[in-house]
């Protein structure tokens, strides 16, 4: 089966995973989200930041690593005063109401997050059929910095490349945030080959 037949398949369960998880964020807060962009791309890891948009000084992720044979990395990417504001919508409170990461709201961060990031990995569930695990949410306001912990290798001495899927999701006028799952090259071979395996159960 050719890789570009594999790779549209990829990209078709991404965007359907990225609707599901922006209905879910919908019925969490009780706002209209609307899916903005979806784009994939391979390159290289040390180019995550710009990607991100982590030029501004208050950008703020959260991520998962996969531990696993499968190197991967799922996140979610705002400024912190975006990622506030959905906790104050959820939480109904006074938009404005945090203004820094405290006690009080990291736990509801860390379990929205869990919630959005969940149509993603069951997806790398079905695909392997065996369990996958991942470490807790990571909050970090330095994505530069926290690139060197996603257990890829020595990323700013070597050429790291990842395949990398990225949506955006908004409140319109109100926030967006960009979501991102990243892959070491070497374990795109691992997708595709398992693709391959089970074409009929991913296309369901």
């Amino acid at each position: 089966m050719k890789s570009d037949f594999r790779m549209k398949i990829l990209k078709k369960v991404w965007i359907s995973s990225t609707e599901k998880a922006a209905k879910a964020l919908s019925e969490m807060i009780q706002r209209d989200v609307k899916v903005v962009s979806t784009s994939f791309r391979i390159t290289l890891l040390n180019n995550l930041p710009k990607l991100i948009n982590s030029r501004r000084v208050t950008t703020t992720i959260v991520y998962n690593q996969i531990k696993d044979d499968i190197k991967g990395v799922m996140l979610l990417s705002s400024s912190l005063r975006g990622i506030l504001k959905l906790v104050e919508i959820l939480l109904h409170k006074k938009i404005g109401y945090y203004k820094v990461l405290s006690d009080e709201n990291i736990p509801v961060i860390r379990e929205l997050w869990n919630v959005v990031s969940g149509y993603y990995l069951s997806f790398l569930v079905k695909l392997f059929e065996r369990g996958l695990s991942w470490e807790r949410p990571t909050i970090s306001t330095n994505p530069g910095r926290a690139i060197e912990n996603f257990n890829f290798g020595p990323v700013y001495k070597k050429k790291i490349y990842v395949l990398t899927f990225s949506s955006v999701i908004a409140i319109p006028r109100e926030v967006a945030v960009q979501i991102v799952l990243l892959f070491k090259k070497e374990s795109m071979d691992k997708l595709l080959e398992a693709i391959s395996e089970k074409i009929e159960i991913i296309a369901a």
